[in-house]
């Protein structure tokens, strides 16, 4: 393992299971890192990490739907649903200056 692998999740975060959605907590914050990591790899260099760590058929299937997207069907996705955060309020000022322009 390099400097700079990240070990994964079947061994990092053992009570995590290739079905399980990671929400929130330790896991979380593990599985947005080591997902940078992944995606930077080449499909060569992916396919010898699975080997190399002993990925079970469940844990690379699960990788490979969740995981293996490229950057285009990301925006894509974005696209599609937009977001959902409301806008915030205006603030006091902001509706002190609408109400004074409207009067």
């Amino acid at each position: 393992m390099s400097d700079t692998e990240y070990p994964p999740p079947w061994i990092a975060v053992p009570r995590l299971g290739p079905d399980d959605p990671t929400t929130q907590g330790l896991a979380d914050a593990y599985m947005s890192q080591w997902i940078v990591f992944w995606r930077q790899l080449t499909r060569a260099q992916k396919d010898e990490y699975l080997d190399r760590w002993e990925a079970s058929p469940e844990w690379r299937q699960s990788i490979a739907f969740r995981y293996d997207v490229t950057d285009e069907q990301l925006a894509y996705e974005a696209a599609e649903f937009p977001s959902v955060t409301p806008s915030p309020p205006p603030s006091f000022i902001q509706r002190m200056v609408k109400f004074f322009k409207s009067g």
